[in-house]
Order: structure tokens, then sequence, then C-alpha cells
């Protein structure tokens, strides 16, 4: 079981109820980067399947996206490898933090696209993601 939710931000299509939940769905194919006219238009990652996974699971990387929402020692991660795909996503959103000065979405387009501001500067507004730590990841199986 990966996340929970009770519902989504503002139906943003983006960020399904059942978003990065199993390996069924290339979730980020239908974003706001990877569709046509996106930042990530055509880029490998965008039809890769993937799910949110504890730590201990193959292939998992930490993620920051999220991470305004969480506290403490929470910590949320993500396996292209549970899914029988190739990471090609991870390096793509260090350069863009890098060139952002962020840590947020993976491209500076999407940063934009999800927020209520500008580019790098804005404030996300993913206010949902507390309402499902608990359930992030329970186990390894990628369904």
């Amino acid at each position: 079981m990966g996340i929970v939710a009770t519902y989504n931000v503002d139906n943003d299509p983006d960020y399904d109820l059942n978003y990065g939940n199993n390996c069924s769905f290339p979730w980020d194919s239908v974003t706001a980067a990877c569709v046509e006219g996106g930042d990530s238009y055509g880029e490998d990652w965008c039809g890769d399947t993937w799910c949110y996974v504890p730590s201990y699971c193959p292939g998992a990387t930490l993620t920051e996206f999220f991470d305004k929402y969480v506290s403490g020692d929470q910590a949320i991660y993500y396996s292209y490898d549970q899914c029988g795909s190739e990471d090609t996503f991870t390096d793509t959103f260090t350069d863009c933090a890098d060139d952002c000065g962020t840590t947020q979405p993976s491209t500076c387009d999407e940063f934009t696209t999800m927020t209520t501001g500008e580019g790098c500067a804005a404030d996300c507004s993913l206010d949902f993601l507390t309402d499902f730590l608990a359930d992030i990841g329970l186990d390894c199986s990628g369904e």
C-alpha cells in the first residue's frame, strides 16, 4: 500500500488521489511538466512507472518534493526500480534544484504551474500531503 489520500488539491489532475500509490500508471505522464507544451515534455521519466516506498526498498530515493509538508524525521521515498523502470528522473530533479535554488518540484516550469506565484520563489500549496503521510509506502510490493 502506498499513499492513501482523502482528497487532492483543488482537484488538481497532477496529483490524483492515488498519485504514486502503485506501479500501475506512469504518474508523471499527466502532470503539467510532462504533457505537450510542458518543460519536461518528451523526457524519458515522464512515461516511466514509479511508486512511493519505505526507505529500505530497492531503489528507494529520498524526495524533497514535499519537504515543506513533512515534519521532524518524516521522509518520503520513491522508487522506479520497484516498478521495473530505470530512474532517469533523479538527476533531472537535482539539476533543476541547482538551477532554481530550490529543491521543490521537478522542473522550474512545473513549480510555477503548481503554485500561486511565479517561478522558483513562489509558495507551494500542497497541504493535502499532511493528511496521508502516515500511509506513504507501507510496503515494497509496488501494488
